[in-house]
């Protein structure tokens, strides 16, 4: 009951604090709605990372919780394992995507809306192709414009290190992770691991999600060096929870 009141009380704080106008995805107000809010041992938090297939995941995981001793909760794009409350010793999971496909993914969903926000700094910005080759470019107000264009584009802000970094992860590994490529693979793994014995392939909801290449979205070479550049930290941490992937989903 104590614990319930307490939930409530900065949940209450939480509300408040997002009608005096600060944003509801900032790090310290998510973690004053969510790290005094306790579950139970056998609840797995699952974090939704964007265009990874994770509303795929969650349907399934629904399926799962109507009959299985453990319940998954879902938590959304903006939430990070340091916002929410492990004082239960809470398993989590969750999905990942190699980070350029990722990138690609996320502005072909609201490529609209991320041309004119690019487009703001440099009426040239009509692509990320072309913004991404300026990183590179030898005129140094074009590429410093080209920097800011790029950090102001909302799917860049949904990379990997935004998430979590190295460091936690080998301090607080995961209970499961999911890679895009290996979905079906990986969630029958995990059924296996929670003695989940319904058989059920599943499959990716978005068809939008199947840009998987970067190359369809039509990237020079320059444009895809450039990027892995600037996502250097986030390809660093992928390719970590990929090699490292087998044997936490083996445990």
């Amino acid at each position: 009951m104590i614990n319930l009141y307490i939930s409530n009380f900065f949940y209450r704080i939480y509300k408040i604090l997002v009608l005096l106008g600060f944003k509801a995805t900032n790090n310290i107000l998510l973690s004053v709605r969510y790290k005094f809010k306790k579950y139970d041992e056998n609840v797995i938090y699952f974090f939704h990372m964007h265009r990874s297939a994770g509303t795929s995941l969650n349907y399934f995981f629904l399926k799962i919780n109507k009959t299985n001793k453990y319940k998954i909760i879902r938590f959304g794009h903006s939430i990070k394992p340091r916002n929410v409350n492990f004082s239960n010793k809470n398993k989590y999971i969750f999905n990942v995507r190699n980070p350029l496909d990722l990138l690609c993914s996320a502005f072909n969903q609201d490529k609209k809306k991320e041309i004119n926000r690019i487009s703001k700094y440099n009426i040239k910005f009509l692509s990320l192709n072309f913004l991404a080759e300026n990183l590179s470019s030898n005129n140094y107000e074009m590429k410093r414009t080209a920097i800011k264009a790029l950090g102001s584009l909302k799917s860049f802000n949904y990379r990997l290190s935004n998430f979590v970094n190295i460091n936690y992860l080998i301090k607080k590994p995961p209970f499961h992770i999911f890679n895009y490529k290996d979905l079906n693979s990986d969630y029958q793994d995990f059924c296996k691991k929670i003695s989940y014995k319904k058989k059920t392939k599943i499959r990716v909801v978005f068809k939008s999600l199947k840009t998987n290449n970067s190359n369809k979205i039509k990237l020079s070479k320059l444009a895809i060096k450039n990027l892995k550049k600037y996502l250097a930290n986030d390809i660093k941490i992928f390719n970590y929870i990929i090699k490292n992937k087998k044997k936490i989903n083996s445990l």
